[in-house]
Parts: structure tokens; sequence; C-alpha cells
């Protein structure tokens, strides 16, 4: 009888012991999958700061213009005389702001590494309101207004650059040209994904039922046409990038060639005319399936920032 009772005992023993083993793997599996699914929910681009008052202040939000949309937030370098930034949301036109996905982390990565940022509004575009001229010349003034007010921000008037994303890609590459025209100096322009060839890209959202669906009346209220198919060429090139490309700025373009909005050979085409006017042009091309600011990386970010 003490046998069978030792022997219980051993059992119920050993039992316990691989209870335990069993729950101590159990532990630390299920601390593992925390840690990565914290890692998974930490932002996607760190912001690698400085340590000074001004970065953990938050960003100034004033007016450029004398619209109500024309705001920006300005997240100002803890450094006098530093590079400034124009940064553009997209939106196709019509929609978007300053606050969208990938702006803030990414303006406030430059700030800490001494550039101040404006991530401005604009008036959206309406068919009363097309996008161009109109929205370049916005982007345009908020450029001209940093410049004056480069001693407020602590910025450094002539160099001053610009950032776009998809929408915004196209118009800060169009108002780096009349801002030229203007005698501003833009020290580069870096375009994320943003269309350059509208006669092209009309004919592309065309042949795609999704990317048409998805644009609405964005392309003919930003151009002011009743519809794409019967746009005259002369609006389609008139607001394109590659009809007036200019030397000046370092050119930054970022694109996918699985962007499911605007195809890669857009940011080729844009290289292509840029390169005919002896720009100088930093392509980064991704396979990913992401569009505009989603393109951002560390790489990215660290080459915008040695071109400002």
């Amino acid at each position: 009888m003490r046998q069978k009772n030792r022997a219980s005992s051993s059992s119920s023993y050993f039992i316990i012991v691989a209870l335990l083993t069993i729950a101590s793997v159990v532990a630390l599996l299920l601390a593992s999958i925390a840690k990565n699914a914290e890692s998974i929910r930490m932002p996607k681009y760190p912001v690698r700061v400085v340590e000074s008052p001004v970065l953990h202040q938050p960003p100034l939000n004033t007016s450029y213009g004398p619209s109500a949309s024309e705001t920006a937030l300005v997240y100002k370098s803890p450094t006098p005389n530093s590079p400034m930034v124009i940064i553009v949301h997209g939106g196709a036109w019509v929609g978007g702001e300053n606050t969208d996905y990938g702006i803030d982390p990414l303006a406030r990565y430059l700030q800490s590494t001494g550039v101040t940022v404006l991530a401005i509004n604009y008036d959206l575009a309406t068919p009363s309101f097309p996008a161009f001229p109109n929205q370049v010349n916005e982007v345009a003034l908020s450029a001209s207004v940093a410049a004056e007010r480069a001693g407020l921000y602590n910025g450094n008037p002539r160099r001053i650059s610009l950032i776009g994303g998809s929408s915004g890609g196209t118009l800060v590459a169009d108002a780096a040209q009349v801002l030229t025209a203007r005698g501003v100096r833009v020290q580069s322009v870096t375009d994320f994904s943003g269309p350059s060839n509208f006669a092209s890209y009309a004919a592309f959202a065309a042949a795609n039922p999704d990317v048409l669906t998805m644009l609405g009346p964005a392309l003919p209220d930003a151009l002011a046409c009743p519809n794409m198919m019967i746009c005259p060429r002369s609006a389609l090139m008139g607001a394109s990038p590659v009809s007036h490309t200019i030397k000046g700025p370092h050119w930054v373009l970022v694109a996918s060639s699985r962007d499911p909005l605007v195809p890669l050979a857009q940011s080729e085409e844009e290289a292509t005319a840029l390169e005919l006017t002896n720009a100088k042009v930093t392509t980064i091309y991704s396979s990913a399936r992401l569009h505009a600011f989603e393109l951002e990386t560390e790489d990215t970010d660290a080459l915008i920032r040695s071109v400002v």
C-alpha cells in the first residue's frame, strides 16, 4: 500500500513539473507575442529628436494667406538660420489636410535635425475652383511667406525645399517652377507618387475602373474639365509637371512599381523630362504596394535631409 502511495506521489510530482514547464513556455510565448504586437503598434517612422525645449512644443498653427484654408503647422527648428521645408498633403486635390498620415512624423524628424517645417493646408478643388493654377499658387504663396518670416521661424530664406505626397507631389513640382520664375530659390523638391503627365495619367485611369472609381470627380474638378474623356490636351499638359521642368532644385522622386493609384511610369516620365534639362535627379523606386507618404522610410528621410 505504501509502495502504491509512493508511486502515486512520484507520478504526481512529474505531472506538476511538466505542467509548470508548459506554463513557463506558454508565458514566454505570450510575452513574445505581446512584444511583437507592441512593435507593430509603434510608429512606422520613429521620431529621432535632439533634446531641445522647442522640440517638445506643439507646432504653431498660423495663416499664410487670406483664405481660411491657407494655414500651416510650423515645426520650428531650435537652430537659427536653418533650412526650411514646405510639406504639401495629398488627397486627389479635393481632400486631405496637413495632419494626414505620415506628415507629422516626417516633420518632427526634420525638425529634430535642424530644419524648420511648414505643413500646409490649401483650398480644395471644386468645379468652380480648379486645382490648377489655384492650389499651385497657394503652395508658392506659402513658400514666399515662409521666406519672409524666416527670421521668426529660425529659417534661412535661401534654403527652401518642397515635399509633396500624391496630388501634393504634383503641386510641389509645379510650384517649384512658379517660385523660380518669381526669384524664390528652391533648394530641393521631393515628390512622393505625384502624377506628372495628366494626358498619360488620364489614359491610365480610364483603363483602370477601380482607379477611376476611387478618383471620382477629382481629376475633372482639378483640371476644370467636364470629364476626363473630353478634357482638352492643353488643359492636361498645362497642369503637368513634365511640361515645365526646371534645372535648379535637386529633385527626389519616390514611387513604387505596385502603387495602386499612380503608376511608376509617372515618376519615370518626370525623371526623363528633368534629365533633359540636366537637373540633378535622385529616384527611389520600391516594389511595395504602397502610395505617397506610405513609401517614407528612414532611407528616404535621410536622403531628404541630405538635400534640403
